[in-house]
């Protein structure tokens, strides 16, 4: 068998300037369901990495812009993140193909307990044999912000440790280093926690883009992308290195 060609290294124009878009369900809401606005369609959403992918787009996971910035390295241009809190299944049947179909990566950082309309074990096992990264979003949802001592522990540990436990039943050795804030809330208490703990990226809901260098890792500003949203308004309301 002939050996596989080795990829060519990027050498193009390098930025600092990396979006990271927060998305929640990837499915339509029933009528009466509480937040809508967290919802994005499948439709919605292919669209907008359809968009983004002709435009020349690529992604890395959220670990991934956080080595960048622990090393302040440049990463190309037209580089972005995509991120899912909670880790609700409909983010694993209806936005991981998606992804897959433009060769994009993906981090879904997930509330550990799991239960319901969670993501399965399984299913964070075959993320991450995907090639996406799996967050923590802390055990049970809970407000660092207003947590200490053996609670905080409890949320933020105990998070890391159920989504390492959860993956050992099959088979898979891993242990999350990217943290998604409830709510986006941050306290004291937290970051000294999740410095303690060698976390190397953190993510809040303040908007704005991450700036390599200059925004602090464990405090990285999203772009939330809301279901009320048409592709046009998408693209519109990106910083400029987002619109195609």
């Amino acid at each position: 068998m002939a050996p596989s060609a080795t990829p060519t290294p990027y050498a193009g124009p390098l930025t600092r300037r990396v979006p990271v878009l927060m998305y929640h369900r990837i499915a339509d809401p029933a009528p009466g369901t509480p937040y809508p606005g967290l919802y994005v369609s499948p439709a919605s959403f292919d669209a907008q990495m359809h968009a983004l992918h002709d435009a020349g787009w690529r992604t890395i996971t959220a670990g991934q812009l956080g080595a960048a910035m622990a090393a302040k390295r440049p990463v190309p241009v037209r580089t972005f993140v995509v991120m899912f809190d909670d880790g609700y299944g409909d983010n694993f049947t209806n936005a991981l193909p998606i992804l897959q179909r433009y060769g994009y990566v993906a981090t879904f950082s997930v509330v550990a307990a799991g239960g319901g309309s969670m993501m399965t074990s399984p299913q964070l096992a075959a993320l991450l044999a995907a090639g996406m990264e799996v967050g923590n979003h802390t055990l049970n949802h809970k407000n660092v912000a207003h947590l200490a001592g053996s609670t905080l522990i409890g949320q933020i540990d105990g998070g890391a440790a159920r989504i390492e436990a959860r993956l050992a039943t099959q088979g898979v050795t891993y242990v999350p280093r990217t943290f998604v804030y409830p709510s986006g809330h941050v306290g004291p208490a937290a970051l000294a926690l999740l410095r303690a703990d060698g976390y190397t990226d953190a993510f809040t809901e303040v908007p704005g883009v991450a700036l390599i260098g200059t925004t602090a890792p464990l405090q990285i500003p999203r772009i939330r992308v809301s279901r009320f949203e048409d592709l046009g308004a998408f693209l519109a309301s990106m910083p400029a290195e987002l619109k195609p």
